[in-house]
């Protein structure tokens, strides 16, 4: 919503949401790479695909910073834009996807 106001708040899922996604990367080879995230009321945080215990978080992005939500069900691709960044994500099933819609 850029020029148009106040921002339009995302409605993210309940609670706390915590799985094993693909987050492609933002170098030029776009490669994806296995990560752990983490998605609570405030932030989602993404750690090491092994990290189980939450030991060293990688990044962690403001969930109001998060401007929007899209789902790609078929593809299995989740985008969340924070600025003019986007955050690519990709589950192994369409189930998975859904659950951080």
């Amino acid at each position: 919503n850029r020029g148009s106001g106040a921002p339009t708040r995302l409605t993210l899922p309940a609670g706390m949401t915590e799985g094993l996604l693909q987050r492609r990367g933002a170098d030029a080879s776009g490669r994806w790479e296995q990560v752990r995230l983490l998605l609570d009321d405030s932030s989602l945080q993404s750690y090491d695909a092994d990290d189980t215990r939450h030991k060293q978080c990688r990044d962690v992005t403001n969930v109001h910073a998060i401007s929007a939500l899209n789902l790609n069900a078929d593809k299995c691709e989740i985008a969340f834009v924070v600025h003019d960044d986007t955050i690519q994500l990709r589950a192994s099933s369409k189930e998975d996807a859904q659950k951080w819609h």
